[in-house]
């Protein structure tokens, strides 16, 4: 396992929420802005993780394609 995979791991759901919610509510700007926070904290290899395995997988087909 990577770096980045290991830390992915441990960020918790409830750290996810509100990006989740933002997407949700076609919020498009808090997604971004919550995105680039969590990359100025966690780093951009660890963001990729998260996004790809945790939030992609629970978004409708019509909303993932909001997030690209």
């Amino acid at each position: 396992m990577t770096e980045a995979q290991l830390t992915a791991i441990k960020i918790s759901v409830l750290d996810l929420i509100d990006m989740i919610t933002a997407v949700r509510n076609d919020d498009y700007t808090s997604f971004q802005d919550l995105e680039s926070s969590f990359v100025s904290q966690h780093g951009e290899d660890v963001w990729q993780e998260v996004f790809n395995f945790r939030i992609m997988p629970v978004l409708d087909q019509d909303t993932s394609g909001l997030c690209h």
